[in-house]
C-alpha cells in the first residue's frame, strides 16, 4: 500500500523532484564563489559568509516555484548581499551600543578601600586597552558570564576570553609601570 497522498509534492518547501534538483545545482555551483565573493566585499569571516549563503538559499528555497530559473543567480545573489549589508549594520550599531555603554561605566572609584591614586592608575591601565578588551571586563565586573558577554557583543564565546586573557596581563603591566613612574616622581 502506497503513503497517502504520494502523488502530491512531498519535497522541501513543496517542491518537485525536478525543481529541487535544479535548486541543489545551483547551491553546488554557487556556494563556494559567493562564499570568497561576500569574504573579500564585505570583509566578513569565512562562518559569516557561508552562514549568509545559507540563509540566501533558504530564501531561495521558498520563492523557487515564483520565479524563472534563469534569474535564481541573481536572486541568490541579492540576497546574501542584502544579508550581508544587515549584518554589518547590526554588528556597526552593537559597537556603538557598546562604546557608549563604555562611556557610561569608566572605572570610578566606588570603594572605601580604593583611594584616588590607585583609581586613577586602573582608569589609565584599563583606557589602554581595546574597546573590546574593555567591553569583557566591564561586563564581567557586572558578573555576567562568557556565553552571555559573548551574545551580548555579538562574538564567539572563545573571543571573549582571548580579549580577557590579553587585558589583564596589560592591565597589571601598566598599573606595575605607572605606580613605578609614579614612586620615582615622589621619591
Amino acid at each position: 500500500m502506497s503513503p497517502p497522498n504520494s502523488d502530491k509534492k512531498t519535497h522541501v518547501c513543496e517542491l518537485s523532484p525536478e525543481q529541487l534538483a535544479a535548486c541543489e545545482d545551483l547551491h553546488i555551483r554557487m556556494v563556494g564563489s559567493l562564499t570568497r565573493r561576500l569574504i573579500g566585499a564585505w570583509s566578513l569571516s569565512e562562518a559569516d559568509a557561508e552562514d549568509i549563503v545559507q540563509q540566501a538559499f533558504v530564501k531561495l528555497l521558498r520563492v523557487w516555484p515564483t520565479i524563472r530559473p534563469s534569474t535564481a543567480e541573481a536572486y541568490v545573489r541579492r540576497i546574501a548581499d542584502n544579508l550581508a549589508l544587515s549584518l554589518f549594520r547590526r554588528r556597526k550599531t552593537e559597537r556603538k551600543a557598546n562604546g557608549a555603554w563604555l562611556d557610561n561605566n569608566r572605572c570610578v572609584s566606588t570603594s572605601p578601600d580604593l583611594d584616588a591614586k590607585l583609581a586613577d592608575v586602573l582608569t589609565y591601565a584599563i583606557d589602554g586597552l581595546s574597546a573590546g578588551q574593555r567591553a569583557v571586563l566591564a561586563y564581567q565586573r557586572d558578573g555576567m558570564d562568557d556565553s552571555l558577554i559573548a551574545q551580548q557583543m555579538a562574538i564567539a564565546p572563545a573571543t571573549v576570553r582571548s580579549h580577557r586573557r590579553k587585558a589583564i596581563p596589560q592591565v597589571r603591566e601598566a598599573v606595575q609601570r605607572r605606580l613605578a613612574n609614579n614612586g620615582e616622581q615622589e621619591g
